[in-house]
């Protein structure tokens, strides 16, 4: 109860200027392959505890304290406002119509809408509205597919932040929700049989009772009819290895499924394909996890995928099914690495990466490039989406200060047309993007994107917020988006840092980030910081760092080893306990980037080498900190940030402030109302603005 949590807030020991409360220390102690480590606040694990409970809300009340200020209101007004644009989102044509998100510019969830394919300029109907699903907007639309006869939508929605999922089927010609509801679907998609008679899925079982692990095992895929009981699903595919999730796509000819399998986060994955129109039993092409096989379409019995197989940054493949084990190179290995591939028009569009920046090319079936589809300008393509005989596709561009446009290729004439755009909220000749390249510790060669006010000079003065991931495959590529805009709009400078563990550069730069190579990633953002200093775009006591989940535990891992760099730092739903991650919820699908300290004795040297809980030294000050969490985050769970915290309160030997911010009816940070949004945004400036010294 409230009274037991204030109760127990009131007999808290405290440290320091800011009165941060210690946690209750307990005797544990784990063994690892013969080392002792202990784990004094292992009690903070437990989230509903009353201890563990009382301790966040001291936490709360010392941050709102401290960020909650008349210049945050102001900041809220202005963040508000810059907010307050036309929006748009993923888009997709599906029988004579295209689908599309927009948002007005503070609806809490963007709405799925539809408009006539062959005129895009008459008005849109509106398909579903998320922001009905609760009356808090904490509920978000995860993931949707529209029958190929466009009468019916099976949508996915989730609810606080969870990546669990329900799965719904909504008749589009009534407006009205049919009456199942799918359930177990925690990172579930859909795809729709050709004749639209049902769609296939992929779900857990039941996990009620079940431990962590045994919840997220056996993950199978269904064929759902509509209208049919969730319990009437045909189970279409199973695996024997537990630990595979599996991902079903029928191709565009509807006669085979293709099942993908992953093992967590790795993306090296397993392919079997089950015949629809034949015999009802899978077979697999793939099945050793040698390298990633993407399926892009079949002509036939010719399958063409997009791999990593003796080609680390990817190449196009084609593989007959009478002689599955060869491959067929259509489109080699080139100095840009292949993101993404499509059939369209039977052609391949394929989408590379020049030094983090897309590029979209156009090559027949022989692997003859034919021409270079003409972009706006210098930035990211995502979401292609288009048929194996259709004469056009649709995707999204957007950089660091173009808004995503909804865009549209047309073969015929070559000619590529803007389906949908919004309003830029800033005036884009005030500012400056750049790219430039810093070297790290071993000489490798990092590309960093810069933005920064025409009019702040290049003086060594400027606050500099400098954002890093560096891991799991994921590309850092320019992206617009809302939550830098108050920064540059007071005169603060923005750095994107790409590191190895991401995927700009292909396969070999992620291995590079991985496993034994993980201080690299962590060497690669301490050489960006100390280059972007040494060239005068700031200054130490101005540079602040920020990154979120495996970017937070960048962050976090900056700052301990080397403290003296940063004049702030923000870890967002960070990762922080590298020993006993793989014992909540979804971690253990980390472990090929990460490893596993539990089970292997060399990861166990390496982890605790970096963890972020196991290298905090007593006495050390350091920089203002601000970590976040939510208490719904069931991808990194809360845990992580209370342990870090504690720990650094504890040993911190400064006066900095050392801030815990904790949401409620939130998660991972998917799906999160625009309401919700601007109050972290609005936290988050307030704490630099403060730290940092800057006005507003």
């Amino acid at each position: 109860s409230l009274t037991l949590v204030l109760t127990a807030c009131a007999g808290m020991d405290t440290k320091g200027p800011w009165g941060y409360p210690l946690a209750e220390r307990g005797p544990v102690v784990d063994d690892y392959h013969g080392t002792q480590v202990a784990d004094p606040y292992r009690g903070l694990e437990d989230p509903d505890s009353e201890t563990t409970q009382a301790w966040v809300q001291a936490q709360m009340n010392i941050t709102n304290k401290f960020l909650h200020t008349s210049a945050r209101n102001k900041l809220k007004e202005r963040i508000t406002k810059l907010h307050a644009v036309e929006r748009f989102g993923a888009a997709r044509e599906v029988a004579g119509k295209v689908y599309f998100l927009h948002n007005d510019g503070l609806q809490n969830q963007s709405v799925l809408m539809a408009v006539d394919a062959d005129d895009p300029k008459s008005k849109p109907v509106l398909v579903l509205d998320p922001n009905t699903f609760t009356q808090d907007g904490t509920a978000a639309l995860s993931a949707w597919a529209v029958s190929p006869d466009g009468k019916l939508l099976a949508y996915a929605r989730s609810e606080g932040g969870s990546d669990q999922r329900i799965i719904k089927v909504r008749d589009l010609g009534r407006s009205q929700d049919l009456p199942e509801t799918l359930r177990h679907c925690k990172f579930s998609y859909m795809d729709w049989k050709a004749d639209g008679s049902g769609f296939f899925y992929n779900r857990y079982p039941d996990s009620t009772g079940k431990s962590t692990i045994a919840q997220h095992q056996h993950n199978k895929v269904f064929f759902h009819v509509p209208g049919q009981a969730q319990a009437d699903d045909r189970l279409v595919f199973e695996h024997s290895d537990p630990d595979l999730l599996w991902v079903a796509q029928v191709g565009d000819d509807g006669r085979y499924l293709v099942l993908q399998g992953y093992r967590g986060t790795s993306p090296r994955n397993r392919v079997w394909l089950l015949d629809l129109h034949g015999e009802a039993k899978a077979f697999s092409i793939f099945d050793t996890e040698d390298a990633s096989y993407d399926y892009i379409e079949n002509i036939g019995a010719t399958f063409y995928f997009q791999t990593d197989k003796d080609a680390p940054k990817n190449r196009v493949v084609a593989v007959d099914l009478d002689k599955p084990g060869a491959l067929r190179e259509i489109i080699g290995e080139t100095q840009d690495a292949i993101e993404s591939v499509l059939m369209v028009n039977h052609r391949f569009v394929v989408n590379r990466m020049h030094h983090a920046k897309s590029q979209v090319s156009i090559y027949n079936l022989n692997g003859l490039r034919i021409k270079k589809v003409e972009l706006p300008g210098l930035g990211s393509v995502t979401g292609i989406r288009g048929r194996r005989s259709g004469l056009r596709f649709m995707f999204g561009f957007e950089s660091y200060l173009q808004p995503l446009m909804l865009m549209r290729y047309h073969f015929e004439g070559d000619r590529v047309e803007i389906f949908r755009s919004g309003p830029t909220p800033l005036n884009v000749d005030d500012f400056v993007s750049e790219q430039i390249f810093i070297k790290s510790k071993d000489g490798t060669e990092l590309p960093v994107f810069v933005l920064r006010p025409r009019a702040v000079p290049l003086d060594g003065k400027a606050p500099l917020l400098l954002y890093g991931y560096g891991g799991f495959n994921i590309s850092l590529k320019p992206h617009f988006r809302m939550r830098w805009l108050p920064w540059l709009a007071q005169g603060g400078m923005l750095a994107v840092a790409n590191l190895r563990g991401g995927g700009e550069y292909g396969e070999a730069w992620h291995q590079a980030g991985v496993l034994g190579n993980k201080q690299n990633v962590f060497d690669d953002f301490i050489a960006v910081s100390e280059g972007l200093i040494k060239r005068k775009y700031t200054n130490k006591k101005k540079l602040a760092i920020i990154g979120g989940s495996n970017g937070g535990l960048l962050t976090a891992a900056c700052m301990l080893q080397r403290p003296d760099l940063f004049g702030a730092v923000v870890s967002i739903v960070p990762v922080t306990d590298m020993l006993r991650y793989t014992e909540f919820t979804v971690g253990r699908f980390w472990v090929s980037d990460y490893g596993n300290a539990k089970k292997d004795p060399a990861h166990f040297k390496f982890l605790y080498a970096y963890s972020p809980l196991h290298n905090v030294q007593p006495g050390t000050v350091y920089p203002p900190l601000l970590i976040t969490t939510a208490e719904g985050d069931d991808r990194v769970v809360p845990a992580h940030a209370y342990k870090f915290m504690a720990e650094v309160q504890q040993a911190d030997g400064g006066e900095h402030p050392l801030l815990l911010r904790v949401e409620s009816k939130a998660g991972h940070g998917h799906g999160k109302p625009i309401t919700k949004q601007i109050d972290e945004y609005a936290d988050l400036y307030s704490f630099l603005f403060q730290v940092l010294d800057m006005k507003f």
